[in-house]
This record gives C-alpha cells, sequence and structure tokens, in this order.
C-alpha cells in the first residue's frame, strides 16, 4: 500500500483548481491564490474554533530582574504556563492573572503567576536568574507559520479537505458561477465536519503532531 503524500500549499491549490474544472492552473493563478485566497481561507479557519490542531507548545528563557517577555512566535494566544526552575523541577502557573505588580524577585518555593497583554507576556514573581525556563502551551497564528516551518505540514494534513473546499469558494466567486452557494454549503459542511473530528481529537488527547507522512498513526503513542 503507498503511502498518502505529505500535502503541501500546491498541492492543495492545484487540487482546488482541477476541481473547479481548471485542471492545469498557471503560475499567475497559483500565485494569486496563495497570496490571496488561501490566507483568507486561513483565517476563516482559525476564527472558527481553539483547534487542537492548532496547539504548540513554545519556551522562554528567563532573564534575570525582567517580567516582560514577547510572546513566542508563532503562538497568536496563550493557553497556560509553566515554570521551570535550574533543576528542572516544573510548577504550573495560575494565569492569566490581570494587573501583576513590578513589586518581587523569585524564589522557587512561591506561586507562579502569568498574564499576557497585545503580544506580551508578564510574569511574576521577577526572576532573579537566567536559568529559569517558562513553558507556554498557546494557539498558533496560521499567518505566522511559513512554508520552511514543520508545523505547516501538520495543519495542512489536518485541514486539508476544508482547505480545498474553501479554496474553491473563492475560485467560483472569481469565475461568478451560479453555483457558488452550493460550494459554500459544502465548504461549511466540511468545515463543521472537521470541527467536530477536532474536538474528538481533544477529548481522547490524540498527539496529532506525532503522526507519521501523510496522516497515519505511528505506533509508539
Amino acid at each position: 500500500m503507498a503511502v498518502p503524500t505529505v500535502p503541501t500549499v500546491n498541492s492543495i491549490l492545484t487540487e482546488a483548481f482541477r476541481r473547479c474544472g481548471v485542471p492545469s492552473p498557471t503560475v499567475a493563478q497559483l500565485t494569486r491564490a496563495e497570496d490571496e485566497w488561501f490566507e483568507e481561507v486561513k483565517q476563516e479557519l482559525q476564527a472558527e474554533k481553539r483547534w487542537h490542531v492548532l496547539e504548540d507548545t513554545q519556551t522562554i528563557t528567563s532573564v534575570v530582574s525582567q517580567q516582560a517577555y514577547a510572546l513566542p512566535s508563532p503562538l497568536s494566544r496563550v493557553l497556560r504556563m509553566r515554570f521551570i526552575d535550574a533543576s528542572g523541577q516544573v510548577y504550573p502557573m495560575q494565569g492569566p492573572v490581570l494587573g501583576l505588580q513590578l513589586r518581587a524577585t523569585n524564589t522557587s518555593n512561591v506561586s507562579q503567576y502569568w498574564e499576557e497583554f497585545e503580544g506580551t507576556l508578564l510574569v511574576w514573581p521577577i526572576p532573579n536568574a537566567s536559568t529559569y525556563t517558562y513553558s507556554v502551551d498557546g494557539i498558533v497564528d496560521i499567518s505566522l507559520v511559513d512554508e520552511t516551518d514543520a508545523r505547516l505540514t501538520r495543519i495542512l494534513r489536518e485541514m486539508r479537505i476544508a482547505l480545498i473546499a474553501g479554496v474553491m469558494v473563492k475560485i467560483k466567486e472569481d469565475q461568478q458561477d451560479d453555483d457558488l452557494p452550493l460550494y459554500r454549503q459544502r465548504y461549511e459542511q466540511i468545515t463543521l465536519k472537521l470541527m467536530k473530528q477536532d474536538s474528538r481529537k481533544r477529548r481522547e488527547l490524540i498527539p496529532t503532531a506525532m503522526r507519521g507522512p501523510g496522516g497515519l498513526p505511528r505506533r509508539n503513542y
């Protein structure tokens, strides 16, 4: 049995054109579709729900006496944080907590708090060393994930069918096709089904990042 092909942006766009009656789209068509329509569809899907497939973990290394840190790219929203001291001990952080104040230095035996404000993370107590780590679980902003990022493969694999359906709607809008309402309805149905599948994966705690090429589950989890 052949291993399913790993989807790419180009393969998704080409498939969308093919299903819309354009078997061999030109470079100009593909470029426009990627720069305009594909970005629009990604943002539409991102706005639908808190997707499990878009969850990711990033880390921040503490800087002595520094409370504010930039939100790690490509995250756009923080779900939870953990504080890891120099010995590797992990402490869950409480947050978001509004109004954190610059009022104390850190000791590892006190409660840890975090707050997010306009792309900036605030932590308290303020670290007194540069040997700590903040582990940040958050939601990836699809627009910040470029084609060289391994996360894009995971996103394309999990959202492939909905991405194709969404781009097809954009193509039919451009073609001023009379059947456009049917394509929109199909896009909505596919998105709803994908949302239900994603929610089920969250409940079952299926680690989407631990899947092999083509989306086949690995046997070691």
